[in-house]
Formats: C-alpha cells, sequence, structure tokens
C-alpha cells in the first residue's frame, strides 16, 4: 500500500525551511502532496498561481511531488485523496501549541494522523511573514528562499 502524505500551508513565499521539511517528508512517504489552499485566514502577498508556481520551481527536482490548491478543510481534502497523515513542520514550542491542538481536531474528524517534523536548525527562524517583511524594506532574500525561485520573489514583490 502507497503512502500519501499532505503537506498543507499558505507557502507566501516557499522557503528553505519548507523545502527541507518537504524533502524529509518524503522519506517517510511514497508521495507527497503540497497543499495549498484557495482561500486563507492569512492575508498573502502573493497570489495563489504565484505561490503554487514558486512552489512547483522549487519542487520540481524532487520526485513524487504534487502541488495542488484545494478549497475547504486540510481534513476534508485528505480523505478525499485518502492520504495516509498530514504533514506539519516545527520550529518553536509556539508551533507546538497550535499544531497540537489542530492534530487534535484533524482526527476527531477524520481520524488522520498528523507527522509533526522538527524544522532543521539552520530553518528554525525562517517565517514567511519575515521574509514579505524583509521585502517590503527593500532587504534580499536569497539565503531565505530556494534559489530557483529568489529572483522571482524578488521580481514579483517590487
Amino acid at each position: 500500500m502507497k503512502t500519501l502524505g499532505v503537506f498543507p500551508g499558505t507557502f507566501d513565499p516557499i522557503t528553505l525551511g519548507h523545502l527541507d521539511l518537504i524533502q524529509r517528508a518524503l522519506r517517510i512517504c511514497d508521495k507527497l502532496l503540497v497543499a495549498i489552499p484557495q482561500t486563507s485566514t492569512k492575508e498573502t502577498l502573493f497570489s495563489l498561481e504565484e505561490r503554487m508556481e514558486m512552489a512547483r520551481i522549487a519542487t520540481q527536482e524532487l520526485l513524487s511531488i504534487e502541488v495542488i490548491s484545494f478549497t475547504g478543510l486540510t481534513i476534508d481534502l485528505a480523505k478525499q485523496r485518502k492520504a495516509s497523515f498530514l504533514v506539519r513542520g516545527l520550529r518553536s514550542h509556539e508551533d507546538f501549541d497550535y499544531e497540537w491542538d489542530l492534530a487534535l481536531i484533524n482526527h476527531k474528524l477524520g481520524n488522520i494522523e498528523t507527522i509533526f517534523l522538527m524544522a532543521g536548525e539552520k530553518y528554525s527562524m525562517i517565517h514567511s511573514k519575515d521574509i514579505r517583511k524583509i521585502l517590503s524594506q527593500g532587504g534580499e532574500v536569497q539565503e531565505l528562499v530556494p534559489s530557483s525561485i529568489a529572483d522571482k520573489v524578488k521580481k514579483t514583490f517590487s
């Protein structure tokens, strides 16, 4: 039986931390869906199409990745696609508190497990919101995002 993982997120923009988690998640599943919601409670800088394109570019060399958009609840997507588990990244104990509650709700609603992956040390402080803030001040982000999209991120923002 093939295992399918779902890694949901806004990816606004996709970061080296996200890419690290994606690569590590591929070690524990046969296929990984990078799932970007069409609507979000978060205000995004990049459009859905731009975020999907950047995620596809950043993961193009990885096998068994599919970048998709979805509507509704992540748990409904997971059930629809018969996912084995959800993948969530943890940078700090603040992330854990939020993700723990979300994992419990998802398990109750869909009887699906959540796999938590700790951020690699060099990626633990990378947040998409900080990248957006740096961009808004004209700063450089090439050490925070995949090199394949660094120019696109900067160009799209300016």
